[in-house]
């Protein structure tokens, strides 16, 4: 167990010195920022609307947008700009963006191995097997602390957007929105296995081809040719289910829901067959490392 550790800190070390770690983690702020911004941006362009049916119901307008059938749309608009939502955009665009960069970044942490001919001599020093675990490892703890702190920036994200919200409609703070059925914690959870699971892939793939380029290759070509079978028993079509049935898509966001054309029949399901896919994948990792000649 000890010398697992000490693998696992080496790892933890050559991974934070990498400029592809970096420049990863700045690509998926970027993706944060430009999801809120659309946000803001697509607020701004109905305030005017809102603002003209304002002056037309006068002081009816409050309870026109809280009761009114034909103000649904902007109810079910406005409610994601409440400030608990900022995590539920944060994690859209982690559970969107997140899995390509898993791949790349899990792909050139055990690629790189390869492309540096340091193979042999970790494999003599620390055994093969116990670094691709330690790599492995390091994925699902990255993956998992990412969507923590993803969560945390998206309380921060929702309430500047609330601010920004109850500043150009003020009528907001006077009636209770509608509240859609989120779990922060459950979407998190969800968003970083899906992100875990490619992340491995990406270390899987690597292996087997002994490139990170042909790695990367693969861990992304791999979800294109799932959307092919569209079938929800497939880690694409469970990813996609679970993040349609556990996150909130709307609100003017640039990111989209998932389109899947056979989803889960529930949250449950979509979760078992994601789990299973990510300890196959562990497992035939285990496996073709223990069986692998390193030359």
């Amino acid at each position: 167990m000890k010398a697992l550790s000490n693998t696992l800190s080496l790892e933890v070390r050559l991974q934070l010195r990498s400029r592809v770690t970096v420049v990863l983690l700045l690509v998926l702020l970027a993706a944060i920022f430009i999801s809120a911004f659309a946000v803001y941006g697509w607020l701004k362009a109905m305030t005017p609307t809102l603002e003209f049916i304002q002056h037309d119901k006068g002081a009816a307008f409050t309870t026109w947008l809280a009761h009114a059938a034909d103000a649904r749309p902007y109810r079910d608009d406005l409610m994601v700009l409440q400030p608990h939502m900022g995590v539920s955009l944060a994690l859209t665009s982690l559970g969107f963006i997140g899995p390509l960069l898993a791949a790349i970044w899990g792909a050139r942490a055990l690629g790189l191995e390869f492309g540096q001919r340091t193979v042999r001599l970790r494999a003599v020093n620390e055994g093969w097997t116990r670094v691709v675990l330690s790599k492995q490892l390091l994925v699902v703890v990255a993956a998992f602390a990412a969507a923590a702190v993803v969560s945390l920036l998206g309380v921060l994200v929702g309430r500047v957007l609330w601010s920004l919200a109850l500043s150009r409609v003020p009528e907001l703070a006077s009636f209770p929105l509608p509240h859609p059925s989120f779990s922060a914690v459950f979407g998190a959870a969800v968003v970083a296995l899906g992100v875990a699971f490619y992340g491995l892939l990406g270390c899987l793939a690597a292996l087997l081809t002994r490139s990170t380029a042909a790695g990367i290759v693969v861990a992304v070509a791999v979800p294109y040719l799932e959307n092919l079978l569209s079938a929800w028993w497939l880690p694409q079509g469970a990813y996609g289910s679970l993040l349609k049935y556990t996150l909130v898509y709307r609100g003017g966001s640039f990111i989209a829901a998932p389109v899947v054309k056979h989803a889960a029949p529930s949250a449950v399901a979509a979760l078992a067959v994601l789990g299973c896919w990510l300890v196959a994948v562990v497992l035939v990792t285990a496996v073709a490392a223990r069986r692998q000649e390193i030359a």
